[in-house]
């Protein structure tokens, strides 16, 4: 999904209440998807937020950091070797393979050009 308009029209807010982050108790409404409500869980399964500013770790390369990511985005129940091919599957439909074991960097010392750190916030 994209959301575009100009500056102060809430998109943010509009972003915040579909991913359930601004208490029931302040919003009016039902979301749909295709004529259907939303359920919060589905939406949880199916989508991930993605904050303005960048939430890595600097230090980890992107494999590790796609890994991590794995441990607390992934089903508890599904072993290791399994997480791990999902990353591996992660690397190669984002075309990351030759940045694996790239340092992510901070702000001033960008990892490798061409893969934006909002690629691995995704996962």
């Amino acid at each position: 999904m994209v959301v575009l308009s100009a500056s102060g029209f809430s998109k943010s807010t509009l972003i915040d209440a579909i991913a359930n982050r601004i208490s029931k108790d302040n919003l009016k409404g039902v979301v749909t998807l295709n004529n259907d409500a939303l359920e919060t869980s589905l939406l949880k399964v199916n989508s991930s937020y993605v904050m303005q500013d960048d939430l890595l770790f600097p230090m980890l390369t992107v494999e590790e950091t796609l890994s991590f990511a794995a441990e607390f985005r992934l089903p508890y129940s599904l072993s290791k070797s399994k997480k791990k091919a999902c990353v591996q599957t992660f690397i190669d439909q984002f075309g990351l393979r030759s940045a694996t074991s790239a340092v992510i960097g901070d702000e001033g010392h960008r990892w490798v050009s061409g893969v934006t750190p909002r690629n691995l916030e995704i996962m």
